[in-house]
């Protein structure tokens, strides 16, 4: 899986956006 240099930085960034998001959601569920 090859993954450019220049892409990753835009996708660790989309996974954490993603990853606060749901963790916002559970918390307010909650």
């Amino acid at each position: 899986m090859k993954v450019k240099k220049d892409n990753q930085p835009i996708i660790m960034f989309v996974v954490l956006g993603i990853s606060a998001f749901y963790y916002f959601i559970i918390k307010k569920e909650a």
